[in-house]
């Protein structure tokens, strides 16, 4: 074939390889900045929003079930007071955890008047531990705060899912993308050989068997490529010729 086809060839096979390694790292690196996005999604998740929803559980469960066994007045009242400030120590390790975590405004905010209830309460029972009714009364405000942060922590919860599964989405779109990119490329690349190698190669092999049957042939195809074998003669003669040269080794 002639060299400047060869060169043709070469160039576009090059473009064509160039473009796959191009479509493949594109589509790793999209790999890896979704999957660590996700993985940032699923910790925050779970750091900000599941084991704050856990503490509060927590908070709500020493308030509404052991502080009230704790201060019912048929119980015996000896060791009330401790019982009482044992039931808050508890309360504070996992509501101190809550504190800590990330807050929207609205949260900080009710988070603030939780805190606010909470030491109501607390100044009530370690002035009259016995104090069932009042602590009752005052126990359902903070109920409620409690009750509004919970369904805010679902609600950051269910939309930063949301987030995620989009990014998931995005991913996926664009993965599949650069593989349709990458199979039309293969695409492209097999056309340009089977047009530029295989198909000359099929025009001299069936010229060849026509010769070999006594046959002529007026092939245009094959008169194209004959000042191509003709090149490629000349070349084996000079070959020749410099090898048998004096001092040469064949």
């Amino acid at each position: 074939m002639q060299r400047d086809l060869d060169r043709s060839v070469q160039r576009t096979l090059c473009r064509v390889l160039l473009l796959l390694a191009g479509a493949l790292v594109l589509s790793c690196a999209t790999l890896v900045f979704s999957t660590h996005r996700l993985g940032n999604s699923l910790q925050t998740l779970v750091a900000d929003r599941v084991r704050p929803l856990s503490d509060l559980h927590a908070v709500s469960q020493v308030l509404n079930v052991e502080l009230p066994r704790v201060i019912d007045p048929e119980r015996p009242s000896e060791g009330r007071a401790a019982a009482v400030a044992q039931a808050f120590e508890r309360l504070q390790r996992p509501w101190a955890a809550y504190q800590a975590t990330w807050l929207t405004p609205e949260e900080t905010e009710l988070m603030r008047d939780a805190q606010r209830r909470l030491t109501e309460l607390q100044r009530l029972l370690d002035a009259a531990p016995a104090a069932a009714e009042r602590y009752a009364r005052a126990l359902q405000p903070l109920n409620q705060t409690l009750a509004a942060l919970m369904h805010l922590q679902v609600q950051v919860a269910e939309q930063e899912l949301q987030q995620g599964r989009q990014l998931g989405a995005t991913a996926k779109a664009l993965g599949l993308g650069l593989s349709l990119l990458g199979l039309l490329l293969c695409a492209y690349a097999l056309q340009q050989l089977r047009q530029r190698v295989l198909q000359p190669l099929r025009v001299v092999a069936d010229a060849v068997a026509t010769l070999a049957a006594g046959e002529r042939t007026d092939s245009p195809e094959l008169k194209a490529l004959s000042g191509d074998f003709a090149e490629v003669g000349e070349q084996l003669q000079r070959l020749r010729r410099s090898l048998g040269t004096p001092g040469s080794t064949v």
